[in-house]
């Protein structure tokens, strides 16, 4: 049924205005509807283009078909796979940036139901929080007094929402599309933008992600985030960004777990090899389902772009020292790696 025929589309678009009564007729053929076919879907995206004057109900109603049609409808379901996130990806933005907080909102609702997404989503989703950062403008800043070269908390808020929504029902770390989209976040703030919050959902989910590459048990993605909002849990990591240069240096006092899974400054401990041949597996069949490559962020990632980073980052060299301290056991490679910028600081 092409649930379109319920509104004057060519009247909308003269006016560029959808009223109130556009969504209550919509809405009655969408709930009527056995389904929404992608010809429905972008219909309903050139209907919000066309449309700058919108009855509040539109923004719901837009972002629930959408929603609906992509993770629900569009196969397989429960899923978004990387053909479906790259046609989403075309039908929000114009030349990779997001223009509206409906599409913005609408991508985080879908990374939100689906059960697993490709990583490509996530990762163009937390791009626009860095596009954000850099020109000071766009959706994400529209009504905020918040300076281009600085992080507002609700967008950290934001970043954490994608990376425990991304993860779904599984185990896997943070892969290393996301964390790229990360350290470009980081790398996008200007000296003194920064924020303790940042910092440490920052080196929380990439460390973990290293460690768990480097075969450690680390917590899952939701146990992670919602540890972030522990005092507890993030004082060492705090007491390191304020002045632990040396990743050797002395730590901070040892402290039992916190809920969650949080072991900071505590050894984690090494999967057996059963553990680790699940690990691949649960890898392996989200790539099969989603077509897309899902790469770890290992010892070598994380050595190569820390080589680049910007001298007297604070929140990289953290990084550093919270997988060295967090590990029971490091890779020669990294062993020198670590040893060289002890030196060179």
């Amino acid at each position: 049924m092409d649930i379109l025929t319920a509104i004057s589309v060519d009247e909308i678009r003269r006016r560029g205005s959808i009223r109130d009564g556009d969504v209550t007729r919509l809405r009655a053929a969408y709930e009527g509807a056995a389904t929404i076919t992608v010809e429905d879907a972008e219909g309903l995206f050139a209907v919000h283009a066309a449309t700058p004057i919108q009855d509040p109900a539109w923004t719901a109603l837009f972002i629930e078909m959408i929603t609906d049609f992509i993770v629900d409808q569009a196969a397989p379901a429960g899923y978004v796979v990387a053909e479906n996130a790259r046609w989403l990806i075309g039908q929000v933005s114009t030349f990779g940036r997001v223009e509206t907080s409906t599409e913005m909102t609408l991508l985080v609702n879908v990374i939100e139901r689906a059960r697993w997404t490709a990583p490509s989503l996530a990762a163009f989703t937390l791009d626009q929080i860095r596009h954000a950062i850099v020109s000071g403008t766009g959706p994400l800043r529209a009504g905020r007094d918040t300076p281009a070269g600085t992080i507002a908390p609700a967008e950290v808020d934001l970043t954490a929402r994608i990376i425990r929504a991304f993860g779904g029902e599984t185990s896997v770390a943070i892969t290393r599309i996301e964390a790229e989209a990360l350290l470009a976040i980081n790398r996008a703030i200007a000296p003194g933008g920064s924020s303790p919050a940042w910092s440490v959902l920052l080196v929380r989910t990439l460390g973990s992600g290293v460690l768990s590459a480097l075969g450690h048990s680390v917590a899952p993605r939701r146990d992670i985030i919602e540890s972030l909002s522990s005092p507890e849990d993030s004082a060492g990591i705090i007491a390191m960004l304020m002045g632990a240069r040396d990743p050797r240096a002395e730590l901070p006092a040892r402290h039992a777990p916190q809920p969650g899974g949080c072991q900071v400054w505590r050894s984690a401990r090494i999967l057996s090899a059963e553990e680790r041949a699940l690990t691949r597996l649960e890898r392996q069949r989200l790539e099969i389902v989603t077509n897309e490559v899902i790469e770890e962020t290992d010892d070598t990632w994380l050595m190569g772009r820390l080589a680049e980073s910007r001298p007297g980052d604070e929140n990289e060299a953290t990084l550093l020292a919270f997988v060295v301290r967090e590990a029971s056991r490091l890779t020669p490679e990294l062993e020198q790696f670590v040893a060289c910028r002890a030196i060179a600081a």
